[in-house]
C-alpha cells in the first residue's frame, strides 16, 4: 500500500512508525525545515506513552522525560487551593513531562530507522484523485501516484481545506503567550504550578532540563501584538497577581526577547467525516484539542495506532471500511475529551467575581475531582 503523509507531527509521524512496523513504509512530508524551534513542553498521560511503547520508544522516552508528581494550584494572589503529589494514574502506565522536540526527535529517529522517507521543508502543490490512486504533486517538483493520502498537517490543514473546503475552528475567546525560562534560576519549582485568576491563568510548567510559561487571557482572534508590544502587553494583563508570577514576569523584563513569546489563540476543531476517497484526517486536523486537559498528543499517538492498526488488516479493495473502522472506533472518543476540555476551560477562566470566588472554594471537588475520574475511564475502556 502506498500511502503519503502529509505532516511530520506527533500524528504524523506516530502513524508512519506503526506502519512500519506492519510492513507498511509511507513516504512523509513536512513543511517545516525542522524541529528545534516548534512546541515547548507537553504532557503524555498513560494512554499516550502506552502507544509510544508500542511503538518500541519505551527507553527513547525515559531519557528525556520527567515523571508528573506534583501539582499545584493557587489563587492569583499566591494562595494554595489544591496540592497533587504523585500520580493517580500509576496503574494505568506512566504520566510524564517532556519537550515536543524531544519527542518528535525520538518519532523521527525510529521513523528513518525503519526506512520511512521524511522531506522536510515540502508542501503539496496539487492533487488529482482517480478512482484507483491520488497524484500528487509537491512543492518540490516531483509527482507521485498513492493509494492513501493521510492529512495530518494540524489544526490548519492544507489537506483538510483542498479535499473537504474550508471549515471554521472553535475559537473560545482567549488568547495567550508561551515563552521559555531558565530551570536553574527556579530552583525550588517542581512540577506544574497553575494560578487561576479571573478569566486569565498562569501556568509554569517543568520537565527534565526544562520549564516554560503559558499564560491565557481574554482577546480577540488572531490578534498578536507587535513583537516589542509582548512583553509589556503580558506584564500589564498579569500585573495583579502573586506567588511566583511577579518575579517571572520581571525575568521576562530582562530578557527583552519578544521573539520569544510565542503567541496562541485558544482554539479547537471536531468535524464529522475524518475521510472520503482516498483522504483521511488525523490528529489536530480532524480532532484538534485545547490545551487545557493537555490531551492533545495522547490523543493523537492514539489515533495513529488504531488507523495504522486499521490499515494493515485490510487491502485496497476493502479500504473504504478500514478508515471508517478507524473513525468509529475514535469519534466518540475524541468528542467526550473535547467536550471535557471545553468545560475545564469554562470552570478555569470564569470572570465573574462570584463565580470566581465558587470555583476557588470548591476547585478540588468541582474540577480536579471530576478530571481525575473522567480521565481514569479514559484508560479503562476499550479504544
Amino acid at each position: 500500500m502506498r500511502i503519503l503523509i502529509v505532516g511530520g507531527g506527533v500524528s504524523g509521524l506516530g502513524l508512519a512508525n506503526r506502519l512500519a512496523q506492519h510492513g507498511i513504509i509511507a513516504t512523509v512530508i513536512e513543511k517545516t525545515g525542522g524541529y528545534g524551534g516548534v512546541g515547548f513542553t507537553l504532557k503524555l498521560w498513560p494512554f499516550g506513552t502506552n502507544q509510544l511503547q508500542r511503538m518500541g520508544f519505551q527507553d527513547d522516552l525515559e531519557r528525556v522525560m520527567a515523571p508528573f508528581i506534583k501539582h499545584k494550584a493557587m489563587t492569583s494572589s499566591g494562595n494554595q487551593l489544591v496540592s497533587m503529589t504523585g500520580d493517580p494514574f500509576s496503574t494505568y502506565g506512566s504520566t510524564v513531562t517532556l519537550k515536543r522536540k524531544d519527542l518528535m526527535e525520538i518519532l523521527l529517529g525510529g521513523a528513518k530507522r525503519r526506512g520511512v522517507e521524511v522531506k522536510f521543508n515540502t508542501t503539496v502543490e496539487r492533487i488529482e484523485e482517480s478512482e484507483d490512486e491520488v497524484t500528487v504533486t509537491l512543492s518540490d517538483g516531483s509527482t507521485d501516484t498513492y493509494d492513501l493520502v493521510v492529512g495530518a498537517d494540524g489544526i490548519y490543514s492544507q489537506v483538510r481545506k483542498i479535499v473537504f473546503g474550508s471549515m471554521p475552528l472553535n475559537f473560545t475567546g482567549y488568547v495567550g503567550y508561551a515563552w521559555w525560562l531558565d530551570p536553574s534560576e527556579w530552583p525550588t519549582v517542581e512540577g506544574t504550578q497553575e494560578y487561576f485568576g479571573s478569566g486569565k491563568l498562569f501556568g509554569v510548567y517543568t520537565s527534565k532540563d526544562a520549564m516554560c510559561v503559558f499564560c491565557v487571557f481574554p482577546g480577540p482572534q488572531n490578534s498578536p501584538k507587535q513583537k516589542d508590544e509582548r512583553i509589556d502587553h503580558v506584564i500589564s494583563v498579569f500585573s495583579d497577581f502573586g506567588g511566583i508570577v511577579p518575579d517571572v514576569l520581571r525575568r521576562l523584563k530582562l530578557l527583552n526577547k519578544p521573539d520569544e513569546l510565542f503567541y496562541h489563540d485558544y482554539s479547537d476543531f471536531r468535524m464529522d467525516r475524518w475521510h472520503t476517497g482516498r483522504f483521511v484526517l488525523i490528529g489536530d486536523a480532524c480532532h484538534a484539542f485545547l490545551p487545557t486537559g493537555a490531551f492533545g498528543s495522547s490523543m493523537a499517538l492514539e489515533s495513529a495506532c488504531v488507523l495504522a492498526d486499521e490499515l494493515s488488516s485490510t487491502d485496497l479493495q476493502r479500504i473504504q471500511n478500514a478508515l471508517q473502522q478507524y473513525f468509529e472506533r475514535r469519534k466518540p472518543r475524541v468528542d467526550r475529551l473535547q467536550t471535557g476540555s471545553r468545560k475545564m476551560l469554562k470552570m478555569m477562566l470564569v470572570s465573574n467575581p462570584i463565580l470566581t470566588w465558587a470555583r476557588n472554594k470548591l476547585v478540588n471537588v468541582a474540577l480536579f475531582k471530576p478530571v481525575v475520574k473522567e480521565i481514569k475511564k479514559v484508560h479503562e475502556e476499550p479504544f
